[in-house]
């Protein structure tokens, strides 16, 4: 009987996947020192790392992507994936979500992919016009991304969904018309139009329990409206800030002086206008300097930071967004 060494396929494939990434982040190509800092080339020596190299080549030029190799005077041998390794499919891309998903679809799924699972998400991540940078990439439970194929399905059928969803104000049963999934820093969300609210709202995935069902009947959900914009573009402030004098802050360069404040403030304290941003950059910013910083305007960001505060004294998870 012979026993499929699948812990070495699964290994070569993350591996000739994450050559085929770096290679394709780099429009000007990658030089051959930046490869040996790869997670699984860098503990090599060189005789390892040519003959590996070698061989993950091969398998990208298997199915059929090309790993040009050019000489510079100064940067010295580097690579870069060949034009043609796409041929007529460069006319089409893919957005960043679309782009996150096959990251998803890859932490998942893992080392459960076949090797046709791995040569698709080869494939169809070199159409991506965006790369998901490493700090700002999603890791979701294969549960989660049941969730995100069935919000997938219903977004393209125009069907309504139902969940149970968490925030500031205790679980709920929400009925949502879904338009689009939108990536916001390491957070998923489901825009959509809520029927218990009767308003658009965002929904970060990360917040709904259990399983989430579809209702009624394709196309029975109400259209994205034209002409809508960014639903995070409400979430922009020019936060109003009260700040300690000496206190050392690392966006500085983000604020101007101001005396608008109408509040009587004490001496050792200054009045800023920070420059316009989306409330949880915002968050993310004051909350490490929260005995320094008075958030003096707009209520929405103050409410913001009290409720991520409250979460984070509770073990509480994230900012509000519905």
């Amino acid at each position: 009987m012979t026993v499929a060494n699948t812990g070495a396929d699964s290994l070569k494939n993350v591996r000739v996947l994450e050559l085929f990434f770096a290679i394709y982040r780099a429009p000007r190509g990658i030089t051959r020192e930046k490869l040996r800092t790869l997670p699984r080339y860098k503990d090599l020596d060189n005789d390892q790392f040519d003959t590996l190299f070698s061989r993950d080549r091969q398998s990208l030029e298997a199915v059929g992507v090309t790993c040009e190799e050019h000489h510079h005077p100064q940067r010295g041998l580097y690579y870069r994936i060949a034009p043609e390794s796409f041929g007529h499919t460069t006319t089409h891309s893919l957005s960043g979500v679309q782009a996150t998903l096959i990251h998803l679809a890859y932490q998942a799924w893992g080392t459960h992919m076949d090797r046709d699972a791995s040569i698709a998400i080869a494939k169809v991540a070199g159409l991506s016009q965006s790369s998901v940078d490493e700090k700002e990439r999603i890791y979701l439970t294969l549960d989660s991304s049941a969730d995100i194929g069935i919000l997938l399905r219903a977004i393209h059928d125009r069907q309504p969904v139902s969940f149970t969803y968490t925030s500031k104000n205790g679980r709920s049963e929400r009925g949502v018309s879904p338009w689009r999934l939108i990536v916001r820093g390491k957070a998923l969300y489901l825009w959509g139009w809520d029927y218990d609210r009767e308003e658009a709202r965002l929904f970060r995935l990360s917040r709904i329990e259990g399983a989430i069902e579809t209702l009624g009947m394709p196309y029975d959900a109400e259209p994205l409206p034209v002409g809508e914009h960014d639903p995070f573009q409400s979430f922009s402030v020019e936060p109003l800030l009260a700040v300690r004098k000496g206190t050392h802050l690392p966006f500085r360069a983000r604020l101007c002086n101001t005396d608008e404040s109408t509040v009587v403030l004490p001496l050792n304290w200054e009045t800023y206008r920070g420059e316009r941003a989306e409330m949880g950059e915002w968050g993310e910013r004051i909350i490490p300097y929260a005995c320094d910083i008075v958030v003096l305007a707009p209520s929405e960001l103050q409410e913001n930071l009290q409720y991520s505060l409250a979460c984070a004294a509770d073990n509480g998870r994230g900012t509000r967004d519905a």
